[in-house]
Parts: C-alpha cells; sequence; structure tokens
C-alpha cells in the first residue's frame, strides 16, 4: 500500500508533469540532445554520459540516463550523431535510440545557420504487477511498445548568441501509450548570448521554453560565468518552482565533469527533495580539420 500510495501522489499532486519528456539541467553542456542541427557543430568527436536523479528521497520519482555522441564530418560542414536515454518514473520506463543528423551552413564569417533531424525508435513499458490495483483500469493496462519517432531542429548561432528551436518528438504515439497519457509531440525554443567580462570570463544568460502535447509548459533562465575553456558555473530557475546551480570542470585536456543541483520550493514538491544530475563528457580529435584547443561559448 505504501508503494501504492507513492505512486497516486506522484501522478496527481504533480498534475502528471512526470510523463512529460525528463528534464535536464545540463544541456548547454550538450544540446544535441534537445535539437539534432547540434550535431557536428562543435568540429570534433564528443561523447557524454549524464545521469539525472529527480526529487531524490521521493520514492518512485524520475531517473534518468542518457548517452550523447556526435562527429563532425566533411570539413565541419555535417555531423552525425546518437542518442540513447532510458526514464524511469515509478512502473513507467520509457527507451529511445535516436540517431542524428545535422547540416551546417554559413551565412557570413561569423555567422551558421543549422539544419538537424533525429529519427529512432522509442520504448514505451509500463508494469503494476507489483502493485495492487483494479486490473481493469485502463491506465494500469500493462504496456510494451517499441514505436517510431521522427524530429528536426534549426539552429542560428555567432561566435556570441544561439538561437535553437526544435521538435525532438514530431510523431504523437498511439494504442495504448495514447490511453495512458505517456508522451506525446513536444517543442522547445532556446537562446542564449555571451558577453565579454573579461579577456578570460564570459558571461552567459539564456533562456529555454519547452511545451508538450497535453502538458503544462515550462521555462529556464539562467546565467553562467564561463573561464577560459577551464570551468563553468552558473545559476538557474524554472517556471519560479525549482531553483539551481550548475558546474563544470576541465580535466586534463579531454575530459570534462559536470554538476546541477535543484532545489524545489514549496509550489512545488517541497524543499525536501532534491534533485542531482551528473555527466561526464569527452572531446576527442578524430580527423584532421577537427578542433579541440578552440575556446567554445556553446
Amino acid at each position: 500500500m505504501r508503494i501504492l500510495f507513492s505512486v497516486l501522489t506522484f501522478f496527481v499532486t504533480l498534475e502528471t508533469i512526470a510523463q512529460q519528456d525528463p528534464l535536464n539541467a545540463l544541456y548547454l553542456n550538450t544540446p544535441m540532445i534537445i535539437n539534432p542541427a547540434y550535431a557536428g557543430f562543435s568540429h570534433e568527436l564528443n561523447m557524454a554520459l549524464n545521469y539525472r536523479k529527480q526529487w531524490a528521497g521521493f520514492e518512485g520519482s524520475p531517473s534518468t540516463v542518457n548517452f550523447s555522441s556526435h562527429i563532425a564530418l566533411r570539413e565541419n560542414k555535417m555531423g552525425v550523431g546518437l542518442i540513447v536515454q532510458e526514464d524511469k518514473i515509478g512502473a513507467n520506463n520509457t527507451t529511445e535510440i535516436q540517431a542524428t543528423y545535422g547540416y551546417h551552413l554559413p551565412i557570413s564569417e561569423y555567422v551558421k545557420l543549422s539544419f538537424g533531424l533525429q529519427a529512432g525508435f522509442i520504448n514505451y513499458k509500463s508494469d503494476y504487477s507489483g502493485l495492487t490495483i483494479d486490473p481493469n483500469d485502463p491506465k494500469f493496462s500493462l504496456v510494451n511498445e517499441w514505436q517510431p519517432n521522427f524530429g528536426a531542429g534549426i539552429m542560428l548561432t555567432s561566435t556570441n548568441y544561439m538561437i535553437s528551436i526544435s521538435s525532438p518528438k514530431m510523431l504523437q504515439p498511439s494504442g495504448d501509450v495514447v490511453e495512458q497519457g505517456l508522451y506525446g509531440r513536444n517543442f522547445i525554443g532556446m537562446a542564449a548570448y555571451v558577453f565579454m567580462v573579461t579577456p578570460r570570463v564570459r558571461l552567459r544568460p539564456y533562456a529555454l521554453y519547452r511545451t508538450q502535447a497535453k502538458f503544462n509548459s515550462s521555462y529556464d533562465l539562467g546565467v553562467s560565468l564561463l573561464g577560459d575553456d577551464s570551468y563553468v558555473v552558473g545559476i538557474f530557475m524554472r517556471k519560479l518552482t525549482t531553483f539551481g546551480v550548475t558546474g563544470q570542470i576541465k580535466v586534463g585536456e579531454a575530459m570534462r565533469l559536470s554538476y546541477a543541483f535543484e532545489l524545489p520550493t514549496n509550489n512545488s514538491v517541497g524543499t525536501n527533495f532534491t534533485t542531482h544530475e551528473f555527466q561526464i563528457s569527452f572531446r576527442v580529435r578524430a580527423f584532421e580539420f577537427h578542433d579541440i584547443e578552440s575556446v567554445r561559448n556553446f
């Protein structure tokens, strides 16, 4: 009964937000997870492993693991990538496998327009066998379905700004996935700008807006301080209900370690359930035309 009560409370009090696409606080480190147009943009082979535990200590709370990798091809004019993600909340488990493609078109010496596509499959799995429920309730029927997915995105960038518009999930799920209200089409818009504070320190304010069919929209506002290519520290706010801090440090020439901490307010789930996100990433020069020495803002 304790498990059942926790799951039901989770769905009711959080307005089913748990069934939305998983949140991510470190998306500026790996923009490809929100926009396929970023594939190959950073002129390197990039790999990142991310783990997020949302509302730690709350039984049945979301946990997400994702691996992303992309590589620049054809003199950095295009790139391909891969996203593998598993999101678990209560009895619901979603696994995604997505291939991405990005094409980068120079508009001027400093401005670039990037287009991206992604395609793959998503497995929706729900297993309520461990709960005491009404077996005739369609909201608690067993689900184990693979469904196709298609997404697209566009980015306008320069050395100082990034404007990103994407829809990583453009196909509406069908069948039992719809009956249970699991996920759906989404839209993500993001903008960031970099101000030079000193020759070695930059300030990067940013904003992100996300919306999804049948779910409430949300937004992030944040600012980061970038020191050369060695460290990043930042603060952010999500929809006036969550506040957080982020940090990244460079270890050696290729590896970066990142962390995000989120503290909800009483308007969300209270201050007893914090969120932790960890990431390890690598920048590798796989081809002669790759560039991992340059200091990048995005």
